[in-house]
């Protein structure tokens, strides 16, 4: 775990779908991570090089206005760090992001369905 800005993260190496991890942060009182400056993107990228650098992070666009939004709040996406040419929505069946294992770790749009480790976050209340 790491304590970044108030918030604790955890990195589970379980490989679960994207419902699946947002099952699976819920049940520890967390969510999977949302990134919100440049400063927490290196935090998260770093956590992520642990398994690879191929994670789920919070991001989804399920909503019919197809913006992208965070899992927790449901707010739009204000900080993009999307690899060039992302997000694609492939055969229009990407849906959720993940941090890529290659460039620098950035995002890459992703079937909702794949497995993959994931990061939870917890945000301390104020």
């Amino acid at each position: 775990m790491v304590l970044r800005d108030g918030k604790l993260l955890y990195l589970s190496t379980k490989k679960l779908n994207w419902p699946s991890a947002v099952d699976a942060c819920a049940s520890l009182g967390m969510e999977l991570v949302s990134i919100a400056s440049f400063a927490e993107q290196r935090v998260v990228a770093k956590l992520s090089d642990q398994v690879g650098g191929n994670v789920w992070i919070g991001g989804y666009n399920y909503q019919k206005d197809r913006q992208w939004r965070w899992v927790g709040n449901g707010e739009v996406l204000k900080y993009k760090f999307w690899l060039d040419k992302q997000p694609d929505n492939y055969k229009n069946k990407q849906n959720c992001i993940r941090i890529s294992p290659i460039r620098g770790r950035m995002w890459d749009d992703l079937e909702c369905t794949a497995a993959l480790p994931y990061i939870c976050e917890y945000k301390e209340r104020k």
